[in-house]
């Protein structure tokens, strides 16, 4: 007797098993037509019980978004699953082709603003009629820019730090060469003034470092145009 139950329970796992998986696989399904694009997701070939299944599940928050996913997986249960997937492949197959592109670009950016000359080579290869000389002048464009960058920062940090030592010494000299005193302290003004400016300039390239270089990008649109993009 004991013999017969194991064998049944041992035959009931399997089935549970193979559920689970099925159903699994139903809701990555559904969690994938969710997150598609709007414009993909409009020329998704599917019943429309399953497309205002998965419009409102984009839609619910939360709780009601659980359950709505619940019973969009049950829906997928009569449809064909494989044929579904097959056609979101095909739909977002340019994206992925796009963006795996978009890498490789930047990969070649990177090379090329980190010197490595291989990678002339390799887009002469890739490329027909590269010219490969306007590449190097974006790239020494780039160094150049990230020179002026560095300049204008340690400028704009120094020029206050010089303002402060000297107003410090000044200080502490007492008045006795009152007049030296006031010359230096009108350049300094002067100095302050134009050390505002460079701040703000300064600011503006940092932020466009922050956001991905102004350097690296003309560097982006030179490799975009030898690509055909």
């Amino acid at each position: 007797m004991i013999d017969d139950e194991e064998e049944f329970v041992y035959a009931e796992r399997p089935n549970r098993t193979l559920l689970k998986q099925e159903t699994e696989a139903y809701k990555a399904l559904v969690l994938r037509m969710m997150n598609m694009s709007e414009t993909l997701f409009k020329k998704l070939d599917i019943s429309d019980k399953l497309r205002d299944a998965v419009l409102d599940a984009r839609r619910f928050k939360v709780g009601a978004r659980k359950r709505q996913i619940r019973y969009t997986t049950g829906l997928l249960r009569h449809e064909d699953c494989a044929a579904i997937n097959a056609q979101i492949d095909q739909l977002e197959r340019p994206a992925r082709q796009q963006i795996g592109e978009f890498h490789q670009l930047e990969a070649w950016r990177d090379q090329l603003l980190a010197g490595d000359a291989d990678v002339f080579d390799t887009l002469m290869a890739r490329f027909d009629g590269v010219d490969i000389q306007y590449l190097r002048q974006l790239t020494l464009r780039e160094h150049g820019e990230t020179f002026l960058f560095w300049f204008l920062f340690l400028f704009s940090i120094l020029t206050p730090l010089v303002k402060m030592v000297g107003l410090a010494l000044i200080a502490n000299t007492g008045s006795r060469f009152r007049r030296a005193h006031e010359k230096f302290l009108y350049v300094l003004e002067t100095w302050g003034k134009w050390s505002m400016l460079d701040v703000f300039v300064v600011a503006l390239l940092f932020v466009s470092v922050k956001l991905g270089s102004l350097a690296n990008v003309t560097v982006h649109e030179g490799l975009y145009w030898f690509g055909g993009a």
